[in-house]
């Protein structure tokens, strides 16, 4: 019987095989299934997968990456801090944007999704609420995560600062 329209049921409200197989219709299948299996889990007491070995939150380590990039470039351009640049106000403005950029997809993969209106605010006041976020969603580690990233970050940048600052004095002499 192929290419036959073929009714599953005749009833009121029931889809056709046509109708079920196209479109967004079958969409609550997967997550139906997950929830199932994620609620057998719950009750038969299967621990929960570590967020470090998942690889959807891979998003931190790319953020990490650029984190220290921007401060790396930070440091670079203070070795020379009377002439003016560009990078002066391009290399902030690229860590609200990376920061907030990071708050909206973690906020997501863990399944509370930062509304659309609400993610503006996260870059106009990334200094404020990035680090609420985090203390938010992480508990106490949070403010050790903060406290590490910022003190590493800042370490970061004043040894490349020194460092291109001393390589560049020592090639260039001064008068």
């Amino acid at each position: 019987m192929p290419n036959q329209a073929i009714q599953w049921t005749a009833g009121a409200g029931r889809l056709s095989k046509a109708q079920y197989s196209s479109g967004p219709r079958r969409c609550w299948a997967k997550p139906l299934a997950r929830s199932i299996d994620m609620s057998i889990e719950a009750v038969v007491g299967k621990p929960a997968m570590d967020a470090r070995a998942d690889p959807s939150f891979r998003h931190t380590r790319w953020f990490l990456l650029a984190y220290y990039s921007l401060f790396a470039m930070w440091g670079i351009r203070s070795a020379w801090p009377t002439v003016p640049s560009r990078l002066d106000i391009m290399v902030p403005l690229s860590l609200y944007a990376v920061a907030s950029w990071w708050v909206v997809v973690d906020a997501r993969l863990r399944g509370r999704a930062v509304s659309l209106l609400s993610q503006q605010w996260f870059f106009l006041a990334a200094g404020l609420l990035v680090p609420v976020y985090v203390i938010w969603s992480r508990g106490w580690r949070g403010v050790w995560y903060l406290a590490l990233h910022g003190v590493l970050g800042y370490l970061l940048a004043t040894v490349c600062m020194n460092a291109v600052a001393l390589l560049y004095h020592s090639i260039v002499p001064g008068p």
